[in-house]
This record gives C-alpha cells, structure tokens and sequence, in this order.
C-alpha cells in the first residue's frame, strides 16, 4: 500500500513538474529610475491631453506615464494648431496641462514644435502676404516661448525649432531646394530656418534648439542621402553662427523586412558626424511597428526588443546623448494602430518584452 501511494506521489510530482511555464518576467524597476541611478541620458515619452482627461483608462494611463518616464513632451498639445486658434488669439489650456504634469512628477517638459508644417493653424494664415506671416511667425513663437518662460520657469530648457523640414526623399532634383514643400518655405524663402532659430535663441538665449527629422538614420543604403542634406545645412547654419545646438531624430521604425534593416555601425557613424560639430544628439519619437513583420507575434515583438536594445546601448556610448523619447508609451495611444504594438506597453498596460529590453540596456554597464 505504502509503495502504491509513493508511486501515486512520484507520478503527481511529474505531472506538476511538466506543467510549469519558464518564470513570468517582472518589472522590478522603473526606466525613469535606472536611467537616473546610472546618470545617463533623459528617458521620455508623449502626453495625449485627450487621454489623460477623458478616456476611461485615464488613470492607469497618468500613474504609467509619471512612474517611468523623467522627460515629457507633448505630442500635439503644443502645436500651432492645438494653441495658435487666431492671429492674435492662443489658447495654452492643454499644453499647459502637460507642463502641471510634468511639474507634478518631477519631470522636464520639451517644447515642440515652434515651425512644423504638418499642424497649422485653422484660421486663414495662407491669405496673409509674405512680409505678415513673417512677422506673425515670429509673433507667435515669441508669445509661446514667452507663456511657459513666465508661467513654469526652468521647466522648459530645449525646444525643436523646425520639424521635418529637409526633403523627405532626400534627393536634389534640378531647380528644387533641399527642403520639403512647406508654407514657410513658400512665404519666407529658403532662410525660413536659419530666422526660426534666431528669433528663438532671441527669445530664449538660454533654451537648448534642435532641428528634428526623421529617416536619417536606419542604413547607408537608404538614408545617407537625407542624412547628407541635414549635415550640410547644419554645417551651414553653424558657420553662419545661427544659434543651433543639437540634433534629433525621430526614430519609426518598422520589422517589416521591405522596410530597411537598421545597421547600427551607419547609426554610430551618422550620430558621430552631428556629435562632432560640438551638437546634442537625440531621439525623440521611437516607435516599432511589427505587424508586417515576419515571424509569431512572440518573434517579432523579440525582434521589436532587440532593436531597442541595440540603439539604447549605442546611445550610451555617445557622451553628446541627451535624450530618448518614445513616442507614447501604451499600444492603444498612439498614432499607430494597437495591431502594430509599437511601444514598451501593450492595452492592459503590462509590459511587454520591449520594455525590459529597454530597461536592461540601461541597466547594464
């Protein structure tokens, strides 16, 4: 009998044994604190006004964002568009409630953007003449700047001056310029950048401006040509002494193989050539779509890991690294649809294999 439930034990054992599951990986940090405990560089993600107010996950949304993030910025709340509502009339009610966030948390706030054609404002602003949209420009990034100077001191220290300005191809084709179509372009003419940053640096002397774009890092082969024109204008606005300090890129990547792969060698070459100019470097909108990636979900949110992994461990290697932002930090807010899973949290807020690729390579030394 005694031998029948020893048996009877063993065989329970084995079935118990063969059901476990490799241990469930847990958080036992925050990004915000290993980044600071390791005196490296800003980790940081957007703020949707939207979300934070109204949606009903408002608050798993709020408590996330202020646990693991020291750097905020907003993603449209500060735009011509959200604040600029008539010539001579603003409206600051939602970026400033990203900049009493920020305060709440102990965070540094990024202002963005002051110059982006891709949010201007609703009323009329094409019917004024080149010499009044120059002057209204200048009026209007003097009374942003201004707001939060006056009202949130000290909280503000770096803003993007322009946003995706230099031609999205990267590519010169007789009689055209470097930069992008853009109603600046058209009104101001081809120094529309070189007087954005010094109507800021004027109105701050003291902010830290970057010029921001995207797709000028990722490979030789299919980003060199627009990381080419971004340098030399850079270059340019430097030996004009044009008041520039660092340099940003966006970062939405895709696994999607027809997309590029991402060569971090090209990466550390392309971040060295602004970082020797004597410029900040950072990334300020990571995303990582998988959903036209090629695998199991569990293989391409792995790849998505891996990638992170590899830039954040480069970055760090780079003493002009500043920052690094995902833009929003949950699969359900962002611009992307949630099937992409983007970012570090998926819509239950748990984390997801991206974000502990993220925090162990800030982690480790």
């Amino acid at each position: 009998m005694n031998n029948v439930k020893l048996i009877l034990a063993i065989l329970i054992l084995i079935s118990i044994n063969s059901c476990k599951k490799d241990p469930i990986e847990t958080k036992e940090g925050t990004l915000r604190n290993v980044a600071e405990q390791n005196n490296l560089f800003y980790i940081g993600s957007t703020f949707l006004n939207n979300i934070a107010v109204n949606e009903n996950d408002r608050e798993d949304y709020k408590r996330v964002l202020g646990e693991e993030f020291n750097y905020l910025q907003c993603e449209w709340d500060m735009s011509m568009e959200a604040v600029w509502t008539d010539r001579y009339e603003y409206n600051f009610e939602w970026c400033d409630n990203a900049a009493d966030f920020a305060i709440a948390h102990n965070m540094k706030l990024r202002g963005a953007h002051l110059i982006w054609h891709g949010a201007l404002p609703e009323w009329d602003i094409e019917a004024l003449s080149n010499a009044e949209f120059e002057i209204a420009v200048k009026e209007y990034m003097d009374t942003l700047m201004t707001h939060f100077n006056t009202k949130y001191p000290g909280l503000i220290t770096e803003w993007n001056v322009v946003n995706e300005v230099i031609d999205h191809d990267g590519i010169i084709n007789s009689g055209e310029t470097r930069f992008r179509p853009s109603i600046f372009l058209d009104k101001m003419g081809v120094d529309f950048v070189k007087k954005s940053f010094t109507w800021a640096n004027e109105i701050d002397p003291s902010a830290k401006l970057y010029i921001c774009d995207y797709d000028f890092l990722g490979n030789e082969t299919d980003n060199k040509g627009k990381a080419d024109l971004l340098y030399t204008l850079v270059t340019e606005l430097l030996n004009e002494n044009v008041p520039i300090h660092g340099v940003a890129e966006q970062m939405h990547l895709d696994t999607d193989p027809e997309m590029g792969n991402q060569d971090m060698n090209y990466y550390s070459t392309t971040m060295d050539r602004f970082g020797n100019l004597g410029l900040d470097f950072q990334i300020t909108e990571c995303t990582i779509a998988i959903k036209n990636g090629v695998g199991s979900l569990d293989e391409r949110l792995q790849e998505q890991a891996d990638i992170l992994s590899d830039v954040i461990k480069l970055c760090k290697t780079k003493p002009y690294f500043t920052g690094f932002s995902f833009w929003g930090f949950v699969d359900t807010h962002t611009y992307l649809d949630e099937n992409e899973y983007p970012v570090l949290f998926d819509k239950n807020y748990e984390p997801k294999p991206a974000f502990f690729s993220t925090y162990n390579a800030l982690k480790d030394n």
